[in-house]
């Protein structure tokens, strides 16, 4: 009796672990289609819970988005462009945030990775308060010299 040979399209499934192609909702890009256009992007590292080091509890503020014109701030352009994730680091999220997103990009831009969207999605928040984290940085840095 012979066994049936199934084809496994190995790469392909270690697209979709690494949350490159969606389960569903996208085939393969083509052989033939032209490479997508490489972006610099932010390596985000995030560290297991197990080895965050405690940190002093803040009292909460609540910051309001900046607010910006319509016309000036198109969110496709910004966040929903194609591409993909070059030297990708590992990271976690919640699993109803992964969902949503999932969902998201199905029906409003399915070309999209989620790796992708998230790395935009960083690199505008790290443009966005650049300032505000250098200060906050400086600040803590002082802090840990001056504690000595």
């Amino acid at each position: 009796m012979a066994k049936k040979k199934i084809e496994v399209d190995e790469d392909m499934l270690k697209e979709i672990m690494a949350g490159d192609i969606p389960i569903f909702g996208r085939e393969k890009q083509k052989e033939n289609a032209p490479p997508p256009v490489e972006t610099k992007s932010a390596e985000v590292v995030e560290n297991p819970p197990e080895e965050k080091p405690p940190v002093a509890v803040q009292e909460k503020t609540t910051v309001k988005p900046k607010k910006r014109k319509e016309d000036s701030f198109d969110y496709r352009k910004m966040f929903l462009t194609e591409g993909t994730v070059q030297h990708r680091q590992q990271t976690y999220l919640s699993q109803e945030t992964h969902n949503a997103v999932r969902r998201f990009l199905s029906v409003v831009a399915p070309n999209i990775n989620i790796s992708r969207y998230i790395d935009n999605i960083v690199n505008a928040h790290l443009e966005q308060y650049r300032d505000e984290m250098d200060n906050l940085l400086t600040n803590e840095i002082n802090n840990l010299l001056n504690n000595k």
